[in-house]
């Protein structure tokens, strides 16, 4: 659990970083600060702590009953609200690169209820036998289960006709079709896959792709200093592309980069600037030359 709750730290982290970049336009536009003058203005274009209601972070949200099964109960409940936010700000979404976090996070919530329940499956305890004081039987009828299609006192006598629950059996009241629910798969290997072999992949193509670019970034640089900070890039970028191998041989894939259409968009714009850079220094040497040559 503690592990869970430092993720969840850096979780905040994260989703603070993508509200500050989206948010960031607001200081600077009159339309956007118009909008959301609270956050533009008294805000500064920061991100406030607001749940998804609308309603300010406070210690109420610590729900702690001292009872580890009700907790942990507590904790899945939790969780199970976050995947449902994160899918419907993905929905929301229309940002590349914020859907693909959104949907890593949403993938956390799950790995964080199924550990839950585990823990929750661990004390060998009934699921809804909560605390020390047994319930009455009347109030929760006999057997595990409870009464199956129990009826009340209210329902019975005089001319009530009984009439079987279309949701009950299943069926569509008036199509007569079987209802159809949409949920995800418990266990979706495409889900896995892609988020623990493709996702590294898609990086380890960007970070390769950074390696052979710093050298001709570092080559163009106007000041000594911004080369090497390049250089210095360069030898972090190696060390990732190095994690990120060793990452997908532990887990049984090949060391494949999957190409990251994103990054070659960007380093395609940056040999542009430094094409154009270039051409400047060639007409200005040119420039040159035809003074210094008239001066002759």
């Amino acid at each position: 659990m503690i592990d869970i709750g430092t993720e969840e730290l850096s979780h905040l982290a994260d989703v603070g970083t993508l509200a500050r970049l989206h948010l960031a336009p607001m200081k600077f536009g009159r339309d956007a600060a118009e909008a959301n003058p609270l956050i533009a203005i008294a805000g500064g274009g920061g991100v406030n702590l607001f749940n998804s209601m609308g309603n300010a972070w406070t210690a109420d949200y610590l729900k702690i009953t001292g009872e580890l099964d009700v907790d942990l109960c507590s904790n899945i409940a939790v969780e199970a609200r976050a995947k449902i936010v994160y899918e419907r700000l993905i929905q929301f979404c229309d940002d590349a690169g914020t859907k693909d976090a959104l949907q890593f996070l949403m993938s956390c919530e799950i790995t964080h209820m199924k550990a839950f329940a585990a823990a929750l499956d661990s004390l060998e305890k009934p699921r809804f036998s909560i605390g020390q004081i047994a319930p009455t039987a009347a109030s929760t009828g006999e057997g595990e289960h409870g009464e199956i299609d129990a009826r009340g006192s209210w329902n019975e006598g005089g001319e009530w006709e009984l009439v079987e629950s279309a949701v009950v059996n299943g069926k569509g009241k008036d199509t007569g079709r079987e209802m159809q629910t949409e949920a995800s798969e418990a266990d979706d290997p495409d889900i896995v896959e892609a988020l623990l072999v493709n996702n590294p992949r898609d990086l380890l193509h960007a970070e390769k792709q950074i390696m052979k670019a710093l050298p001709k970034m570092a080559k163009a640089a106007k000041t000594e200093q911004l080369a090497e900070l390049f250089l210095q890039h360069l030898q972090e970028t190696e060390d990732r592309v190095n994690c990120l191998t060793e990452c997908l041989r532990l887990l049984g894939a090949p060391a494949r980069a999957k190409p990251c259409k994103g990054m070659m968009g960007l380093l395609e714009k940056g040999d542009e600037i430094i094409a154009e850079h270039q051409k400047k220094l060639a007409g200005m040497d040119l420039d040159r030359g035809r003074s210094e040559g008239r001066a002759l």
